[in-house]
């Protein structure tokens, strides 16, 4: 055999090996492309396809349409002119007991049109892995690169192990926890069923897009070859441990951005969410007090939440990290304290005739109390703003007639003890609120009983105001400026005069309280009325409006003087009105000499709390806070009690000419 025969032995003997090898290489492909193959183990069967192809005809004499991305093809209608070539039978592979029938739709040119996934503007294509329709659901592809794209866009992070098939999505509101191939999930502590578990094709793990709209709470629309998703709004509330306050929360899967509108009266919030949905929920909530209301009819891409809050309370924007939520926390929206010190809600006692109940509310002094009612859940909240409640207090006995429960707890919002009684009423119920018929004036009084015997009042939210009180002046204290009005400062003692003014006002309260006078300050802490920077009229008019509703006795306003003289210093009383006059001379003489001073007396001024305030006003200039002699008198804290006590004579002298208020000027006289 000489070279060249060997040669050709070897060709053909390479020839046979190539043709065996591509043989074998075809075989193995058919192997792995039949029923029931894929990578053996795992936590799910892997599954192959059903493919059923509609083919539109490719000798068509129309011509061929430009090929188009995949969010803008739309399949050409069928033109009855045109000679149609006969349908092809179907292609279909061989059904096994774990197989599935799925549909895709084809192009002329045989391009597979899969599903396009929209999220608000963005398109998700799954090129790689596109979105399957399996038995009729969509599922998507955990593995794809738009999968992780698509959370990036709402905003949100996961985790997916998948040796173990579980996935971990992390929400604003909690977390949620799933093992795929299981029929429930873990949402935020609780357990819910999901409608589909997931699927494995050709090693891949695909996830149905109805379970995971339901654990995202998503509005999933399916259109032929688009299924559009939108986040839909949460709403809920909860208490805010940091603020020991209640929270009412949004939270959506995905990026919250909207417009926000306030109104000062009735206090209320309303935003404006696009692209967003509201699914599965009521129209209108009640939620702790607050009416929400719902809203997508306006404007089909816009959702309208507006919260409508009691009197007593207004929203306010809470900051927080997430995208994906917004925290409205439920702010006080009073601007005067009743009293000075939290009275105590003693005992709640309960007297049941026929079908009617009377619960009676006792405090240890007067309060202010503010109610709202959901008249479609009948629930009714009652808010004493300064109070706690006894330790102890029983609410056991009040459950009867139409009160189902009856819960009593407090929370402190911005420092500001308040307690709530929850009532749940039956159907059909109605009820009254208002002052004990027994003579008690430091309580009120609630009667409840079918509708036909009582009238609820009408407004969903109101103000019961304070209890009607006989014989008991009531006098308005304003600690001057406050917030971001500093007053007049002493920078090199380090005194403002809004801090000394506030001082003083709580002490002069303190001292009235225990004398038998009901009393408000105009505020009880280092606040505007208004809001900051607000113009003088506005901050000013809140002030007198305090007094005004109110129907004040007496308005006292509390400041410092002071003068770029030095020199100047003492004690002077202002007044405007004539019914100020004779409050005026009541403080003629209090201050001055008796608290280390001079005596400037009484000045006509057109200040705008005297001028704007209906009850008898005086403004007290207590002392010069320029004055290095004059600061030294409001630095001190006994001085600072001396011209409350001094205050108080002459308030009390002003109501009474008795010789019980000459006694108590003898009395306070003898202390100093």
């Amino acid at each position: 055999m000489n070279f060249f025969s060997i040669g050709k032995i070897s060709l053909r003997t390479i020839s046979v090996f190539t043709l065996f090898f591509i043989f074998s290489l075809n075989i193995i492909a058919c192997a792995e492309s039949g029923p029931g193959s894929g990578i053996p183990g795992g936590y799910m069967t892997d599954l192959s396809e059903d493919f059923t192809y509609v083919e539109a005809a490719r000798k068509s004499t129309k011509p061929q349409p430009v090929k188009q991305p995949l969010s803008e093809v739309i399949i050409p209608e069928k033109d009855s002119t045109q000679t149609q070539p006969q349908p092809q039978p179907p292609t279909t592979i061989k059904e096994t007991e774990t197989s599935l029938t799925c549909n895709k739709v084809v192009w002329a040119d045989n391009t597979p049109l899969y599903p396009v996934l929209r999220f608000r503007d963005s398109i998700f294509k799954f090129t790689g892995n596109p979105i399957k329709l399996i038995d009729g659901n969509y599922y998507i592809n955990v593995s794809d690169p738009d999968f992780q794209a698509l959370f990036d866009k709402m905003g949100l992070t996961y985790t997916w192990f998948s040796y173990s098939g579980k996935l971990f999505i992390y929400l604003p509101t909690g977390s949620v926890s799933w093992q795929v191939q299981e029929d429930y999930a873990m949402l935020g502590g609780r357990q819910v069923k999901t409608p589909l578990t997931a699927r494995k094709y050709l090693g891949n793990d695909y996830l149905p897009l109805d379970t995971l709209a339901l654990l995202l709470n998503l509005q999933v629309i399916k259109g032929d070859n688009l299924v559009e998703i939108r986040p839909s709004l949460e709403i809920n509330a909860g208490r805010s441990a940091e603020e020991d306050t209640i929270d009412i929360r949004l939270s959506a899967a995905s990026d919250l951005a909207c417009d926000i509108r306030y109104q000062a009266n009735p206090p209320a919030v309303r935003f404006t969410i696009p692209k967003t949905a509201y699914i599965g929920h009521a129209k209108k909530l009640f939620i702790e007090g607050v009416q929400i209301r719902v809203n997508n009819t306006v404007e089909p891409d816009k959702l309208y939440v507006t919260m409508e809050f009691p009197p007593h309370w207004k929203g306010e924007i809470a900051p927080t990290s997430h995208k994906n939520l917004i925290v409205v926390r439920m702010k006080p929206n009073i601007n005067y304290s009743w009293g000075i010190r939290d009275e105590l809600l003693k005992s709640i006692r309960a007297v049941q005739s026929g079908d009617q109940i009377r619960l009676l509310f006792t405090a240890s002094n007067y309060v202010k109390y503010y109610w709202s009612y959901d008249p479609d859940e009948g629930v009714l909240y009652v808010d004493v703003p300064f109070s706690k409640p006894v330790g102890g207090l029983s609410t056991a006995g009040c459950i009867g007639g139409p009160v189902e429960s009856c819960q009593v707890g407090t929370y402190c919002p911005d420092g500001i003890n308040i307690t709530r009684v929850k009532l749940e009423l039956s159907p059909g119920s109605a009820f009254t609120i208002g002052q004990p018929e027994d003579g008690n004036d430091t309580g009120f009084a609630l009667l409840a009983g079918p509708k036909d015997t009582i009238s609820t009042p009408s407004p969903y939210v109101g103000q019961a105001g304070i209890v009607a009180v006989t014989g008991r002046k009531l006098i308005v204290i304003d600690p001057g400026h406050g917030g971001s009005d500093s007053g007049a400062c002493n920078h090199a003692a380090g005194f403002r005069e809004k801090d000394i003014t506030l001082d003083i006002s709580k002490k002069l309260a303190e001292n009235l309280t225990a004398l038998g006078y009901r009393v408000i300050l105009t505020r009880y802490r280092d606040v505007d009325l208004t809001y900051p920077g607000s113009p003088d009229a506005d901050e000013l008019q809140a002030r007198a409006d305090v007094a005004n509703n109110n129907n004040a006795d007496l308005f006292v306003s509390i400041h410092c003087n002071a003068s770029t003289s030095k020199d100047l210093k003492g004690s002077s009383y202002h007044w405007y009105k004539d019914s100020d006059r004779k409050a005026a001379e009541a403080f003629r003489n209090s201050l001055g000499p008796n608290i280390g001073t001079r005596e400037i007396g009484l000045r006509h001024d057109k200040f705008y709390v005297l001028s704007h305030t209906k009850a008898p006003s005086v403004l007290v200039e207590t002392a010069f806070i320029s004055n290095s002699e004059d600061i030294k008198i409001l630095a001190s804290d006994e001085h600072r009690w001396k011209i409350a006590q001094q205050l108080v004579k002459s308030i009390d002298y002003f109501f009474n000419s008795d010789n019980l208020a000459k006694t108590l000027r003898q009395d306070f006289a003898g202390d100093e």
